[in-house]
């Protein structure tokens, strides 16, 4: 079974009143089963998120902490020989064995492979420089955003004091609104996006709603949100 299956046969048959204890102690077995369901639900969030590569390795677990810790007990505290104690079967600790071990591989392929932040704004101000055909004001916008990214992630890193997510969202909005404008690079502004919702994935929570707009929305919130 996928473990997304895992989870789901789980969240749908599983009761308090079949959780082992419940006659001992009515109480805490109720108490464990809601933790146990918090917990695989915030991992199946993990690894959903995780499984986009779209994050440097080495920052991932720095956005998903109660994750992080749920991922790392599986091989501690959360071991076959505390089962009793948290009410988990074997079926649930299965799930989690798999959730350490597909955690562990996505990080390390994203070690290997996944597209660095600097590369990707790079690409973003080449793009900028070359079309010609986008307004002065939307320049300079695009512009700004990507040095205060820039600048943030050095002195910062992803998701600690700055704000990347919120960041990534507006250059996103920004980017579609340049595709938008664009009389000669509407293609590239259009993979521009793409690439950074991808990075952003997870972030971004506004973008059905932008989307409603249309370019020429998508434009004037972005030059709006630069003033």
């Amino acid at each position: 079974m996928e473990l997304a299956d895992l989870f789901d046969a789980w969240n749908t048959n599983e009761t308090p009143k079949t959780s082992r204890g419940f006659k001992r102690d009515p109480g805490q077995a109720t108490q464990r089963h809601i933790e146990a369901m918090e917990l695989f639900t915030e991992t199946r969030r993990t690894l959903e998120f995780l499984s986009t590569h779209s994050l440097v390795a080495e920052r991932c677990l720095q956005h998903v902490p109660k994750m992080a810790r749920a991922i790392l007990a599986v091989q501690s505290s959360w071991d076959s020989s505390q089962l009793d104690s948290y009410n988990f079967d074997p079926v649930m600790m299965e799930a989690l064995r798999l959730a350490a071990y597909d955690v562990q591989r996505i990080l390390d392929e994203n070690t290997r492979h996944a597209p660095r932040v600097d590369d990707l704004l790079g690409e973003v101000r080449q793009i900028l420089v070359e079309d010609e055909s986008i307004s002065g004001e939307m320049k300079r916008y695009i512009n700004e955003l990507l040095s205060s990214i820039r600048a943030n992630i050095e002195r910062n890193g992803l998701g600690q004091e700055f704000d990347f997510g919120h960041a990534m969202e507006q250059l996103w909005v920004a980017l579609l609104a340049a595709q938008g404008a664009s009389e000669d690079e509407k293609s590239r502004w259009a993979a521009a996006a793409s690439q950074v919702k991808n990075v952003a994935t997870g972030f971004i929570k506004y973008g059905a709603a932008w989307a409603a707009l249309g370019f020429q929305g998508y434009a004037q919130f972005a030059i709006g949100a630069g003033r």
